[in-house]
């Protein structure tokens, strides 16, 4: 089961994803960082379709695993015709085990087929926390809201162990070998090199994933302050 708490005046608040997002009508969500991506994407997907009479389409600009239910021909009418039916549609590439990108001209079309488009917009090849290359993540235009996914399973693992680990050494001036702590990883939540790297205008949310165990959601609760203090929306997540 998916759990969310909203941090709010010092504490954790039980929230829902769509009342944490605020989502609307017409938004357009991209789904960043490490430890969590996908399942958060349908875990609010699935929300979206249970408690509002929304078509959702949800998609990728890179990679994502791919469900078997996923339209993955570059086919307007049917995506369209899926999405007045089933009101929730998966769609890109087929890539074997994974799904990708439709070309950027068919991807513009089909998103004002839906109502709320969800895309995962950046890889980590499964591992917990990451820094972004110079081509990550990427973003569509019409973007309006960035989440960005810090898995909490990375604290204490070593940076040679985590998503562009050469990249995250020399952005914290440490060695590869040495541990991300929970300073490390609000430097890089917090920087415009990092988690805020390409967010521009758009509404900015983190969601503190896999804080499954009370170390890791003690170390959660403090990572939410210091991002309360920088007015960096944040949230915490736990799978039981």
């Amino acid at each position: 089961m998916y759990e969310l708490y909203q941090y709010i005046n010092d504490k954790l608040k039980r929230s829902r994803l769509t009342e944490f997002l605020q989502v609307k009508k017409n938004d357009v969500i991209s789904f960043a960082g490490a430890g969590g991506k996908t399942t958060t994407i349908f875990a609010l997907a699935q929300e979206l379709k249970d408690t509002a009479d929304y078509k959702i389409l949800v998609t990728t600009t890179t990679k994502m695993m791919r469900e078997k239910e996923a339209i993955t021909v570059e086919d307007e009418a049917f995506i369209k015709e899926q999405l007045q039916t089933k009101r929730l549609v998966i769609a890109g590439t087929d890539l074997g085990r994974k799904m990708g990108c439709f070309a950027m001209d068919f991807l513009q079309k089909i998103i004002p087929l839906s109502d709320i488009t969800l895309i995962e917009a950046d890889g980590a090849q499964c591992r917990p926390f990451k820094m972004p290359r110079s081509y990550e993540p990427v973003y569509l235009p019409r973007t309006t809201k960035i989440v960005y996914l810090a898995g909490m399973m990375a604290l204490g693992q070593k940076i040679e162990d985590l998503s562009r680990s050469d990249i995250m050494a020399d952005f914290l001036h440490k060695q590869p070998a040495e541990k991300l702590t929970a300073e490390d990883m609000v430097k890089i939540l917090q920087s415009e090199q990092g988690a805020k790297k390409d967010v521009q205008h758009r509404d900015f949310y983190v969601i503190l994933n896999q804080a499954d165990d009370e170390k890791n959601l003690h170390s959660a609760v403090q990572i939410a302050a210091e991002l309360d203090k920088s007015g960096i929306k944040t949230a915490v997540s736990r799978h039981y």
